[in-house]
């Protein structure tokens, strides 16, 4: 369930495309929103930060980039990475976990200049390093459930996957091969239609298709 108001987004996550599909319905972007997920600054929690106390003290240190929220969505469009501050309620056994989107745009970068690295389960990671425009590294970490498939999907793209890998992504025959993945229209329409670059890589063993 998503409602839209004048001052917030609420939104539930859990089915893929709730949280980007709410930015889209909101109007605050002109161009179209092609992943979003929720995220916050920190490293992510693990059992032994909880029994050591170290889990508080991370979620109570000061946000370590002035350039982001310390709680928020990045959104993705064609040619840029969107920044918005968000928080989270409920969560408890009969009220489900809710996203709050505020309006107005906390950063905004160039599409190819942000970037997500160490990932040791890939779009499955709990948290790993976020690239701005190549002049700033910060950890990061998942700020709501562990899994939401919006938030899977943002991390898939920005580690350089396409835009679905969870879902949709195709395999390649030969390492090195290069296509273009168009971003409007159809087959017969390639030679006028923008695309993203693609190229056969090596993903966790299996040929597929990744931006470069």
């Amino acid at each position: 369930m998503t409602v839209v108001r004048s001052s917030k987004i609420e939104v539930v996550p859990g089915s893929l495309g709730a949280i980007k599909q709410a930015i889209n319905a909101s109007g605050w972007l002109d161009d179209e929103v092609t992943a979003a997920g929720e995220l916050r600054q920190g490293k992510p929690t693990t059992l032994a930060g909880v029994v050591t106390g170290a889990a508080i003290v991370e979620l109570l240190r000061p946000r370590r980039s002035r350039s982001l929220p310390g709680h928020f969505v990045l959104a993705a469009t064609a040619d840029r990475i969107v920044a918005f501050k968000a928080s989270g309620a409920g969560g408890g056994d009969d009220v489900p976990y809710e996203i709050r989107i505020t309006p107005g745009e906390r950063g905004s970068w160039p599409r190819g200049s942000v970037r997500m690295v160490g990932l040791p389960d890939g779009g499955r990671s709990k948290g790993g390093t976020l690239e701005l425009a190549g002049t700033e590294r910060l950890p990061f970490a998942r700020a709501g459930v562990d899994r939401d498939p919006d938030t899977d999907e943002l991390i898939d793209l920005l580690a350089g996957g396409v835009v679905g890998t969870r879902e949709v992504s195709q395999p390649c025959d030969r390492a090195g091969d290069t296509a273009q993945q168009p971003l409007a229209g159809n087959d017969l329409q390639l030679m006028r239609t923008p695309g993203v670059p693609l190229r056969c890589a090596n993903v966790n063993g299996a040929l597929r298709w990744v931006n470069f």
